[in-house]
């Protein structure tokens, strides 16, 4: 997974966007309570060891009410039932795919 997190971190910054990442979710909420400026997308893998990916968007959201989640998953999953479909994304995908979902997701 860490591979996958720093060729998507690379390919959205060769696209023009600002990245923050996170090691696990701890990591990722403390980043977003820490971090001065505006996040617009949460992009956060479906399954993780300590909450899933509509948990940490749901604790990240009350940091940044506006902010979008694009979640990801190797399987579609009956946790995003209620969320929008357009954003979510089915595993494997390339990173031309993400950049293209994520600036998908901006312009909303």
């Amino acid at each position: 997974e860490a591979a996958i997190t720093k060729a998507a971190s690379e390919i959205l910054k060769s696209f023009g966007y600002n990245v923050l990442t996170a090691t696990c979710t701890n990591d990722a909420i403390k980043t977003a309570e820490e971090y001065d400026d505006n996040i617009n997308v949460l992009i956060t893998d479906m399954i993780m060891p300590d909450m899933n990916g509509k948990e940490l968007a749901d604790k990240i959201s009350h940091i940044y009410p506006k902010i979008k989640t694009l979640f990801i998953s190797g399987y579609y999953s009956d946790i995003l039932s209620s969320q929008n479909e357009e954003y979510f994304l089915q595993k494997p995908f390339s990173m031309n795919e993400l950049a293209n979902k994520v600036g998908m997701i901006l312009k909303d």
